[in-house]
């Protein structure tokens, strides 16, 4: 199974949650890298809105910070995440985060914009995508950005997918919108494998 995140460059977007290990990633990828944005800085005199230099000038840091799904009463910080050594959608340190694919698009763009997360840590430990299972048609994702700014999804489409026919271009590639995909891990874990065998795939398209 692909997701292959390296694929995307900044303009791309998706939303996509994974439990831990996540998904391989095994397509190739474009020949221009990812564009990097460098490290947040505050700009004298606006110490009230959060910058980022991106190529050579300060501009408002607008990398997604905070999910909140009213519906499954869940909020959780966003970290930015790329890709393991061996290939593979990282997922935050922190086992309460939420990971934002940062080569990917933000949300917001026509695009995929994906986040990830964990579903649970195998047994009692709830992640922060525990009851994603539990959101319907129409629910609202609110993705609120560095520097304040909030952006509401609704959600259009719930797919389940055993674990080795992940749909990495539907997750990735879908340009049909601004899209969040959201995905987690979901069915019955494997403890030879330390995952489960299903993903559980959640799409919002941008409403405001």
């Amino acid at each position: 199974m692909s997701t292959n995140p390296e694929r995307y460059t900044w303009i791309g977007a998706v939303v996509v949650v994974l439990f831990l290990p996540v998904l391989l990633l095994t397509s190739a990828s474009v020949s221009s890298g990812p564009v990097t944005i460098a490290a947040v800085s505050a700009v004298p005199g606006e110490q009230t809105t959060p910058h980022v230099f991106f190529g050579g000038q300060a501009v408002p840091d607008i990398r997604p910070r905070q999910i909140f799904i009213p519906s499954i009463s869940l909020n959780s910080r966003i970290v930015d995440v790329g890709t393991t050594t061996d290939g593979n959608l990282g997922v935050p340190v922190n086992f309460n985060d939420v990971g934002w694919y940062q080569f990917g698009s933000l949300p917001g763009e026509i695009g995929s914009a994906v986040f990830d997360a964990h579903n649970d840590d195998g047994g009692l430990i709830p992640g922060p995508f525990k009851r994603l299972h539990q959101v319907k048609i129409s629910d609202n994702v609110y993705i609120t950005a560095a520097d304040g700014t909030i952006r509401r999804f609704a959600v259009t489409d719930i797919q389940v997918y055993p674990l080795g026919q992940f749909p990495s271009n539907l997750v990735f590639y879908d340009k049909s919108g601004a899209l969040v995909k959201i995905i987690t891990c979901y069915g019955t874990f494997i403890p030879s494998e330390n995952t489960y065998d299903q993903r559980l795939i959640v799409t919002g398209r941008l409403v405001n």
